[in-house]
């Protein structure tokens, strides 16, 4: 007797990408054939079935979430919106949705680092149309899988470069290059790093640092402190920084604007002025180096740009999913403030 083979066990573990791989075809593709095969030919329907039924490719709730219909609802996830790169970001995004009839809703992981598992799955539930990503955030599984189910775009973050998506960012190593050329112009040498979290932009950051020094012969005064990018952790690693011993800096190159902000007070703490016995320069020319008694020189790396950015290619995602992936790099530039001058004689 002859029995046909019928649907493998269910495996959790298979991705969307492993049954396009089986079957032959897109990603993308696949996305469309669990929304309802639309513009799929019947080859490509047969095809992904029996992909899914061999490989035992259990949707999900994200995937059947994609089967209903669009409620021109983007979901934006960031990382800590107390830092006030996202305020800029945000109204850029949000100018360019609502200008396609699109509206945000936005969450923040920074009170729980597992509550990115729990925000995607509110996204899909409430079934967002598409995720931006915004800032420095872990890679998890969950955020891996709602690349590979829905439409998205990283934005401002390093994290995702191998990850086949539209990116919009700003360009990392020419933004440190910009203040480091800076302080080195107005003759310091002895210039220290206050390095940002474990994630690619801060690290591209701080090895451009690193090479600029070798690179102009002051390997030796290299000085480094890593924060957490906020202002308490920026004062910590400032006090560290300044209170080390030794020959101090006579400048320091912050990694953000937010942990510049803890720096100045740390080093008011201490007694030093700024900048006739410390410069301070940053990234991000947000509204923190803007203000305060102490304006500071900040590279500006148009967030609010690349909002916009983020949200026309998000739109385009969604109206054109199998277009091969964008990478859009914003260009920076140095605004130059009160918080740096030559190094006193």
């Amino acid at each position: 007797m002859t029995h046909t083979a019928g649907p493998g066990p269910e495996n959790p573990s298979v991705t969307i990408r492993q049954v396009a791989a089986r079957a032959g075809v897109s990603k993308s593709s696949v996305s469309r054939f669990l929304q309802g095969g639309t513009y799929l030919s019947d080859a490509a329907r047969e095809a992904i079935q029996a992909a899914v039924d061999e490989l035992g490719y259990r949707p999900n709730a994200m995937a059947r979430s994609l089967t209903e219909r669009r409620t021109h609802a983007i979901g934006a996830m960031v990382n800590d919106l107390r830092q006030p790169w996202f305020g800029d970001f945000l109204g850029g995004l949000g100018a360019a949705l609502h200008h396609h009839g699109y509206y945000m809703v936005v969450g923040d992981t920074r009170v729980d680092r597992h509550m990115d598992e729990r925000l995607i799955h509110t996204f899909l539930e409430s079934q967002v149309d598409g995720i931006v990503l915004a800032g420095t955030m872990p890679v998890t599984h969950a955020l891996s899988e709602a690349i590979e189910l829905m439409p998205t775009v990283i934005a401002g973050s390093r994290d995702f470069d191998d990850s086949p998506v539209d990116v919009t960012t700003g360009d990392d190593a020419a933004a440190a290059a910009l203040v480091m050329h800076h302080l080195f112009d107005l003759g310091h040498r002895r210039i220290a790093h206050l390095a940002g979290p474990d994630a690619r932009s801060f690290a591209i950051r701080r090895d451009s640092y690193r090479d600029f020094m070798a690179t102009h012969g002051l390997g030796g005064n290299i000085m480094m402190e890593s924060s957490d990018g906020t202002d308490l952790g920026g004062y910590d690693a400032g006090r560290r920084l300044l209170e080390r011993g030794g020959t101090p800096p006579t400048a320091v190159f912050v990694s953000n604007d937010f942990a510049a902000a803890g720096l100045l007070t740390a080093a008011a703490d201490l007694g030093l002025r700024i900048p006739t016995d410390l410069s301070v320069a940053t990234i991000d020319n947000s509204f923190l180096s803007r203000s305060g008694t102490t304006p500071l020189t900040s590279v500006d790396t148009h967030s609010e740009e690349q909002g916009r950015l983020a949200g026309e290619s998000i739109i385009r995602r969604i109206l054109q999913p199998a277009s091969p992936p964008q990478r859009s790099l914003v260009a920076p530039s140095l605004r130059v403030r009160r918080s740096t001058a030559a190094p006193a004689r």
